[in-house]
């Protein structure tokens, strides 16, 4: 039965032309992030690709490790002896271009630096060439001082967070262990980029694929033969319940695994056991993540997100009758957190992580600073999101099958 309900999603023509759809998208996606990358060569021509990403690497391997104080006066020493060159003081562009590609090998470096001794919350690109070869020593304490003067700032984190809240912060900064070990990175980078807009769209495509489950019949003029057979209202429910969880688990993976094959591929899977603090997007992060645990954090999250909204997708059309009511609600559950971005109010910041939306871009939310304190526990979004929406999806299945046997009682 399962295998039948399958067959009636993917023999329609809406159905196929969704999975071509999403076919279409994993190639432009994984296109645009392998192309993505930049390298300007030693003529200050730019180059782009899966060749530039090979060159690029070549470039950053020269820098690969231990992120001592050490490795951070060494880049400023030589960053500043590029400065000083024929071509970067030339007002040729061609020629600036010369001098910016010997400095690509430590261009990451050189944005945590920036962002090191820029403040909290600030980024000055310019800023290592006002520092010294001494100043490395300051690298590491600047980042924890930094946060610090934020949270005694009245219009930083002082007027947001408790105390208790603050300790926390401090101390997961302290746990971050150093020196950090960096290794370029560039594929998860590219791969990060992109990933939550195809997850996105993923979900609203498999809540579109399952929309019709339920509804089927009545749309067949058929339910009330199917429902009021012998096992119309026991195993044809779990067998929809069922399909749904397969088609969600079968496309989801097979979307997600497409996308990231194609694009570490290509541009190289190093640097997955670096933090995420070596990628300056992520230098003020208190989660103490690897790239590759960010990943599996970001991929279980879309996948969880998928099998919540398959399943209320499935619950309004059991209960509506109404496969376009059902695609509607979901979506509009997904979409509506994105347009209150900017919506300045207080009791809707700390509800805003919580939403379901927030399931498919994990990699953002490690970026930001969100709290919430149970009792005496103080913890992140994180914590909360995962057991919240696995609760929540696991719940609808028994409520759509005692809603079907409650009409049986009828």
């Amino acid at each position: 039965m399962t295998y039948y309900e399958l067959k009636k999603v993917f023999v329609k023509t809406s159905s196929k032309a969704a999975l071509g759809a999403l076919l279409i998208l994993l190639i432009v996606f994984s296109f645009f992030s392998v192309n993505s990358v930049n390298y300007v060569n030693e003529k200050g021509e730019t180059e782009k690709g899966r060749t530039a990403a090979a060159s690029l690497r070549q470039e950053k391997e020269q820098w690969e490790g231990p992120l001592t104080a050490e490795t951070v006066a060494r880049v400023i020493r030589e960053n500043s002896r590029i400065n000083q060159s024929r071509e970067a003081r030339s007002e040729d562009i061609r020629e600036q271009n010369k001098a910016y590609s010997k400095t690509q090998g430590y261009e990451d470096i050189r944005l945590l630096i920036d962002s090191a001794f820029g403040g909290f919350g600030g980024f000055d690109y310019n800023r290592i060439n006002s520092l010294k070869a001494e100043d490395a020593e300051l690298f590491y304490p600047k980042r924890t001082e930094n946060l610090k003067d934020w949270l005694a700032d009245e219009n930083g984190g002082a007027g947001r967070f408790t105390k208790e809240e603050q300790q926390y912060l401090l101390q997961r900064y302290e746990a971050m262990q150093t020196p950090l070990y960096y290794e370029a990175a560039d594929g998860w980078d590219k791969l990060f980029e992109r990933l939550p807009s195809l997850l996105m769209i993923l979900v609203l495509i498999l809540g579109f694929l399952v929309s019709g489950i339920f509804p089927c019949e009545n749309q067949l003029k058929a339910d009330s033969v199917f429902y009021a057979s012998f096992h119309g209202r026991r195993k044809a429910v779990r067998a929809k319940l069922g399909a749904g969880f397969l088609l969600v688990t079968i496309v989801y993976w097979a979307a997600v695994l497409i996308y990231t094959a194609a694009v570490l591929g290509l541009l190289g899977a190093g640097g997955m056991n670096c933090r995420i603090q070596t990628a300056f997007i992520s230098w003020e992060s208190f989660y103490n993540l690897t790239f590759g645990q960010l990943y599996l954090l970001c991929v279980a999250g879309g996948y969880l997100g998928s099998l919540f909204i398959a399943f209320l997708t499935m619950l309004i059309g059991a209960k509506t009758k109404s496969a376009v009511v059902s695609v509607i609600v979901p979506f509009i559950l997904l979409l509506i957190p994105m347009f209150l971005t900017n919506v300045e109010v207080p009791a809707l910041a700390q509800i805003k992580p919580l939403l379901p939306n927030q399931l498919v871009q994990i990699n953002f939310l490690v970026e930001e600073f969100n709290l919430y304190t149970i009792g005496s526990h103080v913890t992140g979004p994180l914590q909360i999101l995962f057991p919240l929406y696995l609760a929540l999806a696991a719940l609808i299945g028994p409520v759509l099958y005692r809603m079907f046997r409650k009409a049986e009682v009828k």
